[in-house]
């Protein structure tokens, strides 16, 4: 039996982990221009934005880059915030998914040390991971999110469909539509001049213009409001009220709790035989 390596010799995450940790590394040309980093990070995530949103609304066979203007470039991450938040954890991803394969690489080193080869080798191995790194951490958290952001896209997508999103009422002004009638309609997002509607009987999507909307109502109430009001609806149509011919409630009947009971008759005896 082979003994136990020295301390010294045993397989460690940290030389691993000092290549591949992720790094902030500023270009120059930001470094000479401090209030260009705000800026670019901010066009980073609108750019994120604006991928979802190409997505989302193409899903529904529409492209709102021809709907769009400058201004709903620069805004679409304060109307996206959760998606561009959820599309920028790659690099928490990246961390975590490093750190949990560093340590199992480093198990499985302890409990077979032949895997590991030569110093000369696993410091050939180094150096090309080191070269390669900022390359690969990159291209983790670029596809990271793109994936979301197909995926979350495709969900909101289905969502909208089958009547997960909340549903608004629009009421058309008279000389964009002649004879409109309020409609039932799904709303499926806005830019600076256009509201996006999806009909859920016709199941058809549409581009409205903001000046052709004369109103939008919704149901302000919470889902638990809206569960307890249909609740009582429902009661009230299972039970209704009893009333008098004179329009009045019909006071409650009492019932109680042990009716009397009533002896039951007993049957005739008969004669005996032989006596008239």
């Amino acid at each position: 039996m082979n003994p136990p390596p020295p301390e010294h010799d045993l397989p460690s995450t940290a030389p691993d982990w000092e290549i591949w940790r992720p790094r902030l590394r500023v270009p120059l040309w930001l470094r000479d221009n401090p209030g260009l980093v705000l800026s670019t990070l901010y066009l980073a995530l609108s750019v994120v934005g604006l991928f979802y949103q190409f997505l989302f609304f193409r899903r529904f066979q529409l492209n709102v880059l021809e709907f769009s203007d400058a201004t709903d470039f620069l805004m679409v991450v304060v109307r996206e915030p959760l998606t561009v938040a959820m599309a920028s954890l790659g690099l928490a991803f990246y961390w975590a998914y490093m750190r949990a394969t560093l340590g199992i690489m480093a198990q499985v080193f302890r409990r077979w040390p032949r895997l590991r080869g030569s110093d000369e080798k696993l410091a050939k191995s180094r150096e090309k991971a080191r070269r390669i790194a900022p390359s690969m951490q990159a291209a983790f958290i670029i596809t990271y999110a793109a994936l979301f952001t197909m995926l979350y896209s495709s969900w909101q997508a289905k969502r909208a469909r089958s009547g997960g999103f909340p549903s608004v009422t629009v009421e058309f002004k008279v000389g964009a539509r002649e004879g409109a009638t309020p409609a039932e309609v799904t709303l499926l997002g806005t830019t600076a001049r256009f509201v996006f509607l999806y009909y859920p009987e016709t199941k058809r999507a549409a581009a409205v213009p903001l000046d052709a909307i004369a109103t939008l109502s919704w149901d302000a109430r919470r889902l638990r409001e809206r569960q307890a009001d249909e609740a009582s609806a429902t009661s009230a149509v299972a039970k209704p009220e009893a009333v008098t011919p004179t329009g009045e409630p019909a006071p409650e009947r009492v019932v109680p709790a042990f009716a009397p009971v009533s002896p039951a008759p007993s049957a005739p005896v008969p004669a005996p035989a032989g006596k008239p």
